[in-house]
């Protein structure tokens, strides 16, 4: 009761008149853990007055919220409400609702430990996660967050959680070479006499029958699955597949001119927005950048046309 008592003095401290000042706002659940939620600061009579009207919406937004199961929400208004209490009894029934907060996010992180125990650690991570997001400043958030430490500091876990990961990037791979293959099969429909008689079943040979952009996309995701879980099979046959297609000089070619000649159209609408701003210097730079870093694609070949026009308007 002596602590109890301590801890609403605490918390009462600007009710007692004195001088303005910034006020720490803490209260204590239940089983005895002390929450800190900031400050606030000192007010008057008129002042006390509209905090305790806004204190009492807040907590019947927090109720409210707390019934739906919006913990987020729950903490967000406790927190404000805490910054608004101006008597005993909206203390006790913040510190009462805090409490059942708490409880709620107990059970949360009860389940996460049970996924994290079985093994299931992306399921573990996804719940650690959600309570450490929705419960604030409580104990239970602090135990999600050292619980995702220690699952971050688990090898085992680790190698599992990066080979799932590694995988939703290898089914982005798989997607992109279905949605080409199901285009050429409806291609092949219409004209069944170019139908070829064989398919490519290897990797590396259907990534070399997609279209740049395609390719350029898959070649991409490829590279992130080795740089980022090196470690994983996934990163493995990724690394074997580059290693394929880099020996490709025509495939390597073609990816080099599409890439170039991505680069070159963003120089190119730069340059053409500069001029349109009246920024003609700026412009020919730009234009003139097209010409130097990609010479051989039909966006150099535009640069110097108008580079060209500009010249002979400025000698008429």
């Amino acid at each position: 009761m002596a602590r109890r008592m301590a801890f609403v003095a605490l918390i009462a401290l600007g009710t007692c008149g004195g001088a303005m000042g910034q006020i720490p706002i803490r209260h204590q659940l239940p089983d005895g853990t002390v929450v800190d939620l900031g400050t606030r600061k000192d007010s008057g009579d008129a002042e006390r007055q509209r905090m305790h009207k806004r204190c009492e919406e807040e907590l019947a937004a927090a109720q409210k919220a707390l019934a739906d199961k919006k913990w987020h929400n729950a903490w967000q208004s406790l927190k404000l409400a805490a910054a608004l209490a101006t008597d005993q009894g909206q203390v006790d029934r913040i510190s009462r609702m805090l409490g059942q907060l708490q409880d709620e996010g107990k059970k949360l992180l009860q389940q996460a430990d049970q996924a994290y125990d079985s093994g299931k650690y992306g399921q573990a991570v996804e719940e650690y996660t959600g309570v450490s997001r929705r419960f604030g400043a409580l104990p239970c958030a602090a135990a999600a967050r050292k619980s995702l430490d220690q699952i971050n500091s688990d090898p085992v876990a680790q190698e599992v959680l990066q080979e799932a990961k590694a995988a939703e990037l290898e089914k982005l791979v798989t997607a992109t070479i279905a949605r080409h293959l199901s285009k050429a099969e409806a291609n092949s429909a219409l004209s069944p006499g170019r139908r070829p008689t064989t398919q490519p079943t290897e990797r590396v040979a259907l990534i070399k029958a997609l279209t740049p952009d395609q390719a350029d996309s898959v070649v991409n995701t490829l590279g992130r699955i080795v740089k980022m879980y090196p470690l994983c099979p996934a990163a493995r046959r990724a690394k074997a597949d580059l290693k394929s297609l880099q020996a490709d000089k025509d495939f390597q070619a073609s990816l080099k001119l599409f890439r170039n000649r991505r680069r070159a159209r963003g120089l190119l609408q730069r340059a053409r927005a500069f001029a349109s701003a009246g920024l003609a210097d700026k412009a020919i730079q730009d234009f003139k950048e097209v010409i130097r870093l990609y010479p051989d694609t039909p966006e150099a070949q535009d640069a110097r046309r108008v580079i060209a026009a500009a010249g002979s308007g400025q000698n008429k």
